[in-house]
């Protein structure tokens, strides 16, 4: 399978997950809602984007501008957090128009009016080859809103974990399970 099968199949993937978890799980943001979509200040509903910018170093500069051109092309990068997980590094940004993560493995942008609502997820997976007959790896990472304490995963459909989130993010995986998100747990209102 080529590479941009690979990248194509991942992104659909991930596409799907935004998509089934925002129609089975929408967050009600308890914060305001933006006035207009391409007017989000994002640092109001993401803490991690109240810190100061990092700097991406020139090695991953091409990286992370490919990823995030295939939503927005010439996108100017802003806000960039880097944020490590136990499944690697995210570098958290925003662009006119998207909140977005790039990971070693993918990358995912929303709307900002989505991601204020219900985050950015993406699930990743590697295919099929000759030694393996099944999907495997199964990746599962999200910027999620300030009011989101814990996501709720299903494992191949078996059992539910709790995953926490950390400075927006959350990160899961399985091996050879199937993973998806069914809800995202926000803190009781006091």
């Amino acid at each position: 399978m080529t590479s941009k099968k690979v990248f194509l199949s991942l992104l659909v993937a991930g596409l799907l997950i935004v998509f089934w978890a925002e129609r089975v799980a929408p967050i009600a943001p308890s914060e305001p809602q933006p006035s207009s979509p391409h007017n989000v200040e994002l640092a109001s509903f993401f803490r991690i984007f109240r810190t100061p910018p990092e700097h991406l170093p020139k090695a991953e500069a091409g990286r992370v501008r490919d990823a995030v051109e295939t939503f927005e092309p010439a996108a100017r990068l802003s806000m960039l957090q880097l944020v490590d997980t136990a499944h690697g590094h995210l570098w958290l940004l925003a662009t006119r128009r998207f909140a977005c993560f790039v990971h070693a493995r993918g990358a995912a942008c929303a709307p900002k009016h989505e991601a204020v609502r219900s985050g950015v997820l993406l699930g990743i997976f590697n295919p099929p080859d000759k030694g393996q007959k099944a999907l495997q790896d199964f990746l599962l990472l999200g910027l999620i809103p300030n009011s989101v304490d814990e996501v709720l995963i299903a494992v191949d459909s078996q059992r539910d974990i709790r995953v926490a989130v950390k400075r927006n993010v959350f990160a899961a995986a399985a091996k050879d399970k199937p993973l998806h998100v069914k809800r995202l747990l926000r803190r009781p209102k006091p």
